[in-house]
């Protein structure tokens, strides 16, 4: 039995329904000498005998109907492996959780749960800080959707898709002084500067690169733990910082265009191999992705 397969079942039905080889031979587009073959590998299988030969065809026997039903339904539940369950958006009122770093929140994720709401006014969205260590149990236990974060941070065991392609950026607060000494030929590197935590939130140690590169040294004054905390310590502090150019446009930032390249990352969306045919999850993707596209 170890050797029967979906296709000899669903060949052993159409011959219980057709009772006649030829034609079960036109309906699955084959030759009659395969079905034929089919035919005797079947008898093959089985103690009692499944067919027997008349004028017209084939009459299939009492221990064929009833092999015949049970192969029925076991062909339903391959077949309804392969249906997405629907999905109905606007009546449902399920709890959706996204996994998501700091600049997902603050870029992605309110848009995103405005487009949802649009569509899905009764789900509720649970948003869950990035963790390196624990995102994909996380996601393995169901306990979040999907992750959005830094490509880099995210675990390449997901099925990770990119979102975008983002660079960092300096920035300076509005009515900083530094823009004014750069422009009378004092360096940058001269100037205090804010750096970010070496955490979930960054993508390296940005600052030493640049005054590396640059033959300077290190005048970093601060490391703070967000990008959200960077504007009100520049009210009281006058110095440079690098973060994504996103987060920079939406604050209140004035950019400086430094020589040479940018320092660019992806981000992306993550989910566990488990959900993948999970028809919520696959809207709540198609969502983000239609977002990050307009």
């Amino acid at each position: 039995m170890d050797s029967i397969d979906i296709k000899h079942m669903r060949i052993f039905l159409l011959l219980v329904r057709e009772k006649n080889v030829s034609k079960v031979a036109h309906t699955v587009g084959m030759s009659q000498q395969a079905i034929s073959a089919y035919l005797k590998r079947l008898r093959s299988f089985f103690p009692s005998e499944l067919f027997l030969r008349k004028s017209a065809g084939l009459e299939a026997t009492d221990y064929a109907i009833e092999l015949a039903e049970k192969f029925e339904k076991i062909i339903d539940d391959v077949d309804n492996l392969l249906l997405q369950r629907p999905f109905y958006p606007h009546d449902s009122k399920i709890q959706l959780s996204i996994i998501a770093n700091e600049y997902a929140q603050l870029i992605i994720i309110p848009e995103l749960l405005r487009e949802i709401h649009k569509e899905a006014p009764k789900i509720s969205i649970n948003v869950k800080d990035f963790n390196f260590k624990t995102h994909v149990e996380t996601l393995a236990s169901g306990d979040a959707d999907l992750v959005i974060g830094f490509a880099d941070h995210i675990d390449a065991g997901l099925v990770r898709k990119k979102l975008m392609r983002e660079n960092y950026c300096c920035v300076v607060r509005h009515d900083s002084e530094i823009p004014n000494l750069i422009a009378n030929s004092k360096p940058i590197t001269s100037f205090p500067a804010v750096e970010f935590s070496f955490s979930t939130i960054n993508i390296g140690d940005i600052f030493s690169k640049f005054f590396e590169g640059n033959g300077s040294k290190n005048s970093v004054i601060a490391t703070l733990p967000f990008y959200s905390t960077l504007s009100a310590f520049m009210s009281f502090n006058d110095v440079i910082a690098f973060i994504p150019s996103a987060i920079g446009a939406r604050g209140d930032f004035r950019e400086l265009r430094l020589r040479g390249d940018v320092i660019q990352f992806d981000v992306s969306a993550a989910w566990h191999r488990k959900s993948t045919g999970n028809p919520q999850r696959k809207w709540l993707t198609d969502k983000l992705f239609k977002l990050i596209g307009n």
